[in-house]
């Protein structure tokens, strides 16, 4: 892990780099309660050589204190398109297959120009994680 100067928010200077198989944890409290995180996660969009492959790419979320695991990100199979855009999964924190919510919002590399756009914005996306309903409300961000 490291900060990285080159991405902020809102001119906050740098963010966290976290490499391929590595991992963050920032304990929220000791028991399980309700309440609300707010995560911006930058995604620079690479794909495995064989997206259709069953593997879990970059994932984000909330773990209760029992290891149930509430996360979006990459997860690749040959029913999803991980390389497309964003799951969601309510899993066991090892199972990411176990139950999965497909959720439409499109995955690209940052500086790349879609349909619907015309200027080259970071590839930025927002999720708020609200735990009272174990609900996520991704922010499609162009």
């Amino acid at each position: 892990m490291s900060i990285d100067t080159s991405r902020n928010r809102d001119g906050n200077r740098g963010s966290l780099k976290i490499g391929p198989g590595g991992k963050a944890v920032l304990r929220l409290r000791d028991t399980d309660e309700s309440g609300r995180v707010e995560v911006w996660v930058f995604d620079d969009g690479a794909t495995p050589e064989d997206v259709k492959a069953h593997r879990a790419g970059p994932r984000w979320g909330l773990v209760q204190s029992d290891g149930k695991a509430l996360v979006i990100g990459a997860l690749y199979a040959d029913y999803l398109g991980g390389d497309e855009g964003y799951t969601a999964s309510d899993c066991d924190g090892k199972d990411w297959f176990d139950k999965l919510f497909w959720l439409g919002v499109r995955r690209r590399p940052a500086g790349i120009v879609g349909p619907s756009t015309s200027i080259p914005k970071p590839a930025c996306k927002c999720c708020t994680m609200d735990t009272r309903s174990r609900r996520s409300t991704p922010e499609r961000s162009v």
